[in-house]
């Protein structure tokens, strides 16, 4: 008669670490969002939340160049690129004519 052999075992098999249930982590533990919230000193304010500065002078504004350029929303800009990558693309097949 034959041995009784017992089945391999894959290290894949092997046993992982146990999967925490959501049910065991409530929501709504007290101190939870207050441990993990940082406050700001009380002189130091949000940009938003800053009052208007009188002395800060305008921007500077764009040339005509980059208005021109951000019309229809960047879509000239990817024309314009595309014509100089279809330019440069003629004058190399011409030079190696």
């Amino acid at each position: 008669m034959s041995e009784v052999r017992l089945p391999r075992r894959r290290r894949s098999a092997a046993r992982t670490p146990v999967v925490i249930d959501p049910a065991d982590i409530p929501e709504d533990a007290s101190g939870r969002v207050e441990v993990l919230a940082v406050r700001a000193p009380a002189d130091v304010y949000d940009p938003a939340d800053r009052p208007p500065d009188e002395s800060a002078a305008a921007p500077p504004a764009p040339s005509r160049a980059v208005e021109l350029l951000l019309t229809a929303d960047g879509w000239v800009a990817v024309g314009v690129v595309g014509a100089l990558v279809l330019v440069l693309f003629l004058i190399g097949m011409l030079l190696t004519r």
